[in-house]
């Protein structure tokens, strides 16, 4: 069998050999076949409702088809789950569709249904595989599927459907566009059908599905009218009602209108007809008014805007202040990873290397369409692989049109993703097809088909490299002899913590790090619990301000303990971030807290194995410094039992008032770990007399006693000296020195003293 290269033959004169449209027929069938095996285990893969908004669009099929009408756009539902809340303000097209589908089998209120889990880590694409899930699922949810599974399947089904046909529709258009060439329009089909964004969207409950659908057919039909040189009613009736349908379903595709507007202009200059012009723009607009009026004033009673977007914006999330082009330019990278894939709720990301592949096609089919359009304008040699110039500037127009109004959409709310660009896929695959068509000209069919299938393996393969490892619930196993890690045994009621694992080496500033946490039921949970690990600096201040919480079920939010069995353990591993804005070096110290669903305020008592409480209930801590610190600082020879080594120490201010405060900055380095906790104590006054003022505290006044020192650690401790208000104008001299709080007794330096010289402060006169 021969698969014609691109320019194989021209467009005025399609050819009528059989074999040439069975291998056409064929390459389509196989595409279609391999594109609609991805997008089933897709959506087999991934768990219900997980998918990109796919809880509120299938919280809108719901809304129709169990009697409630067409959803309504409300202010309560904003940030809600299971409610149609933004979508509700989408044309009902799509969703009319699906509920037809599944009205029969009365499916219940995923409100009902679903449980969802708190403080998913979503929204900010990222690698980590830690909660992506919005709902815990359960074995409910597997094969065979009843009651919402079955509905929810039943409505991907039929979403992959469209998307077949999207990409039939779009052989069409790249035949048409790409002179009659199989391998190009192969190849624009693959561009599509193998983009993993593409196949996740259209095996999912979304309505961009029947708008990529509706898009392709209207860029189809546009195209057949620049082939022809008479316009007929058919054409302009099919073009209006593409159109109203397409409006119906999505607002963006109505966009395309502008070019519909563009190309019977076109052809009525053609004829120097331009009544025949209006009495097309007559024809096209009937049944888009026919089929979308009634919605424009239903929008108008319901929120006294046609097109219903400020309440649709103020539910999907508006930025207060649009953002500006500086800032627009740093929203084009998260822009282009959208259209080729962040899977989930816009938070899965996919292998770095595979964007570098599709970066390499992109580059490539630019170089190639640059190679073209010089050719064409320097009249050299026409290409005919690069498609007829009316074809090629109509779909270049509608890409750049919708790629416009993406960026307007951008700039004024915080929804935006390349995939916003899916309505005009097909423009863009036809134009990176023709641009890669020059490097694959002589290879033909079969380099083709080697890049097609390469893309295919690679979509594949988000299945195991980001699908799964984001979503698979972990495994409870019978719990082992002995718990890896530091071990605790500490019990929040029937939850027992065995253990916990913490990072060994110095962290930086705005690190995430991961605690790892050996959980075991001992007995019967009837509530379901939340687990959190949160951390504090010495002086007890959040260590990860402004960093979301990581508040979750055990299991990255995907267990719940109330189905825990007994006797089962699970190996957690909690992520937490620290603030950019620590001041290093310093010890955090993390804390595991218990609370029951929805409860953060009323947290269970963790209790060591003798059944004290252990409050707060921290189980360890971990060294911050910037990066570049020096684990082993220089030490000044004032050396404290050999133990603690003082290495600087600064007093503040050099002047201080009667009744003020000496400021006394130290900074202590321990050569091995303290066996006991000491006091540090600062006098002001004669070493040899009593002090006249002075200051006795544990490290941190108290926060960060010695015994939790670790050897080789760096400790920063500012202590204030209040000055008596009676104290006389003078010079006084300031001394430091260590006892051990237990017993008093002072630890002495290498030369037999216990104190050590700071230096003097002035207490100056009250004017």
């Amino acid at each position: 069998m021969r698969i014609e290269t691109a320019g194989d033959r021209d467009i005025t004169q399609p050819s009528s050999a059989p074999h040439s449209h069975t291998s056409s027929r064929l390459a389509l069938i196989a595409l279609l076949v391999a594109y609609v095996a991805l997008a089933v285990d897709f959506s087999i893969t991934m768990p219900i409702l997980e998918s990109s908004d796919e809880n509120w669009h299938e919280a809108a099929v719901w809304t129709i088809a169990s009697g409630g009408g067409l959803p309504v756009l409300r202010t309560a539902d904003k940030g809600k789950l299971l409610v149609p809340a933004q979508e509700a303000g989408q044309p009902p097209l799509y969703y009319l569709i699906e509920a037809a589908a599944t009205w029969m089998l009365h499916e219940p209120n995923p409100a009902t249904v679903e449980m969802p889990s708190p403080n998913p880590d979503i929204g900010i694409p990222s690698r980590s595989n830690w909660h992506k899930n919005l709902f815990v699922h359960t074995n409910a949810e597997s094969f065979p599927w009843h009651g919402l599974p079955l509905a929810v399947h039943i409505h991907r089904f039929i979403s992959i459907l469209f998307g077949a046909l999207a990409l039939t529709v779009l052989w069409n258009l790249a035949r048409i566009s790409l002179k009659e060439s199989i391998s190009g329009a192969a190849l624009a089909v693959s561009l599509v059908a193998f983009n993993p964004m593409f196949v996740f969207i259209t095996s999912s409950v979304d309505n961009d599905s029947l708008a990529i659908l509706l898009g392709t057919i209207i860029l189809f039909l546009l195209a057949r009218v620049l082939m022809r040189r008479a316009v007929t009613t058919v054409d302009t009736l099919l073009l209006g009602f593409s159109l109203g349908l397409a409006t119906l379903t999505k607002l963006s595709v109505a966009s395309l209108g502008l070019p519909t507007a563009v190309v019977l202009a076109r052809q009525a200059w053609r004829q120097r007809s331009w009544r025949a012009l209006a009495r097309w723009y007559v024809l096209v607009a009937i049944p888009v008014v026919a089929l979308t009026g009634w919605w424009f004033a239903r929008n108008w009673v319901l929120y006294g805007d046609p097109l219903g977007l400020t309440k649709f914006v103020a539910l999907a999330g508006g930025r207060s202040t649009p953002l500006s082009f500086q800032e627009l330019l740093k929203e084009l990278p998260g822009i282009w990873i959208g259209f080729w894939g962040v899977l989930g709720a816009y938070d899965v990301l996919l292998p770095a290397w595979q964007y570098t592949v599709y970066d390499v096609l992109a580059a490539l089919s630019g170089v190639g369409l640059a190679f073209i359009l010089y050719s064409h304008l320097t009249g050299r040699r026409r290409l005919e692989f690069g498609g007829s110039a009316e074809h090629i500037t109509l779909l270049a127009a509608s890409l750049v049109l919708e790629f416009l109004l993406l960026i307007r959409w951008t700039a004024s709310t915080e929804a935006s993703s390349g995939r916003l660009l899916y309505p005009v896929i097909g423009s863009a695959a036809v134009l990176l097809s023709s641009g890669l068509l020059t490097f694959l000209r002589r290879g033909g069919g079969l380099a083709v088909a080697v890049l097609s299938s390469l893309l295919a393996a690679i979509t594949l393969a988000d299945l195991p490299l980001a699908i799964l490892p984001a979503y698979a619930t972990p495994v409870l196993v019978r719990a082992s002899s002995g718990p890896t890690g530091q071990y605790l045994d500490w019990h929040y009621g029937n939850l027992e913590l065995r253990s916990v694992q913490l990072p060994q080496s110095a962290l930086r500033p705005g690190d995430r790090f991961l605690v790892g946490l050996d959980w075991m039921a001992t007995g019967p949970i009837t509530q379901n619990l939340m687990v959190s690990v949160r951390a504090f600096d010495p002086t007890g201040k959040d260590a990860t301000a402004g960093v979301r919480q990581n508040d979750a079920f055990p299991g990255g939010g995907k267990v719940l303990t109330s189905r825990w069995p007994v006797g089962y353990e699970l190996i957690d591993h909690v992520p937490v971030r620290l603030s950019e804005h620590l001041t290093t070096p310093v010890p955090v110290f993390l804390q595991v807290i218990v609370y029951p669903v929805g409860e953060p305020s009323s947290p269970l008592v963790a209790r060591a194995p003798s059944g004290v409480p252990v409050n707060p209930a921290t189980v360890g801590r971990v060294i911050v410094e910037q990066p570049g610190a020096a684990r082993t600082p220089e030490p000044l020879g004032v050396s404290f039992a050999s133990t603690l080594v003082l290495v600087r120490a600064r007093l503040t201010p050099a002047v201080v008032l009667p009744g003020g405060t000496l400021h006394t900055q130290v900074v202590w380095y321990a050569k091995r770990h303290p066996a006991a906790d000491y006091t540090v104590f600062v006098h002001v006054g004669p070493p040899t007399k009593p002090p006249l003022a002075q200051k006795d505290s544990p490290p941190l006044d108290g926060a960060f006693p010695t015994t939790q020192w670790l050897a080789h650690e760096t400790v920063t401790d500012d202590i204030t000296v209040p000055i008596p208000s009676a104290l006389p104008p003078g010079t006084y001299p300031v001394s430091l020195g260590v006892y051990v709080s237990r017993t008093g007794q002072r630890l002495t330096l290498a030369n037999g003293q216990s104190l050590v010289s700071l230096g003097n402060v002035t207490v100056g006169m009250v004017k």
